[in-house]
């Protein structure tokens, strides 16, 4: 994710929940520094579970219409 945010890839990030507070910083300052949308929803079990994969701490999305649908669903 960190290689995809410095060549303007990602749109979104999703941080678990339950993510370390370092990754959470890390993401946190990186998502900043780059002017990416960052949200913490859900546990690293749920977000493995909605990509079908194993447990997963942070998801990036680089569909800017995907990313812009997550983000008007985690707002509500």
């Amino acid at each position: 994710i960190l290689n995809d945010l410095k060549k303007n890839k990602i749109k979104l990030v999703i941080v678990a929940t339950d993510a370390s507070a370092n990754t959470t910083k890390v993401m946190r300052n990186k998502c900043d520094s780059y002017h990416i949308s960052l949200r913490i929803f859900g546990t690293r079990a749920e977000l493995g579970q909605a990509l079908g994969k194993a447990e997963r701490v942070n998801v990036g999305i680089t569909d800017k219409g995907f990313a812009s649908k997550l983000l008007s669903m985690i707002d509500e």
